[in-house]
């Protein structure tokens, strides 16, 4: 796990965006806070996505996430939402769980928006309480862990009001599975069932795709059509 401040321009991108969810005079629902760096997705309508895909491609990031994991890097989310508003309270979470891969080898990147705890075990064999680090998270920083790091909130006080972007990038040497019967897409609609995980574009950010993965899918934006459907 390692922990950095992060320019400027960075933080003040994340923050700007961030700020777009308030403005919004409905409830956004977590699928429209999802894969908000994408500019073919449904959250482009909110959100400046090219601002945020320059965030992920970053090389103040990219240099720490290449140290953790190698040089092959592929981006496949980023969001806005948390997966603790999915899971039972006091869960311990991994954020491997909620992934399209298989094989995965890859490196979460937390960028918080507001101050928080987290308590983080780099023990991804546990969930020991006892075992597990309390990171006292401010905005301005960025903190990379593994993905199978179990983690869950801190219970302390400011923690009901978390805020943080959250970035996801996987090893060239992770497979995306995009067939949507296969378990662990199954796996991810049982849990999101409001994201297309199939659907989604990667990104092969530097060095090489060893599994070939299809970086195609994706990047078309939906076009409306007629019918002659009779609805």
């Amino acid at each position: 796990m390692r922990s950095i401040e992060i320019p400027t321009a960075l933080w003040s991108s994340v923050q700007d965006q961030h700020r777009k969810i308030a403005k919004l005079k409905k409830m956004s629902g977590y699928y429209q806070l999802s894969g908000v760096h994408n500019p073919w997705g449904r959250a482009a309508s909110i959100f400046d996505s090219w601002k945020l895909l320059d965030v992920c491609q970053s090389p103040t990031l990219l240099e720490l996430v290449s140290e953790m994991m190698g040089d092959d890097i592929i981006l496949w989310d980023s969001r806005f939402f948390s997966l603790a508003d999915h899971v039972p309270k006091a869960t311990w979470i991994r954020e491997s769980d909620f992934s399209p891969f298989d094989t995965l080898q890859g490196v979460t990147v937390r960028i918080p928006v507001s101050a928080f705890d987290l308590m983080i075990n780099m023990n991804s064999n546990t969930s020991d309480s006892n075992a597990a680090e309390i990171l006292k998270l401010n905005p301005g920083s960025a903190i990379f862990h593994d993905v199978y790091a179990p983690y869950r909130y801190s219970d302390t006080g400011g923690n009901s009001h978390r805020c943080e972007y959250v970035i996801q990038y996987a090893s060239g040497r992770s497979r995306f599975v995009r067939d949507q019967s296969s378990a662990v897409q199954r796996s991810l609609a049982a849990s999101l069932p409001l994201i297309n995980f199939g659907e989604a574009p990667i990104w092969l950010l530097q060095g090489v795709d060893h599994m070939n993965n299809d970086f195609a899918a994706g990047f078309t934006p939906t076009v409306a059509q007629w019918t002659d459907t009779k609805w």
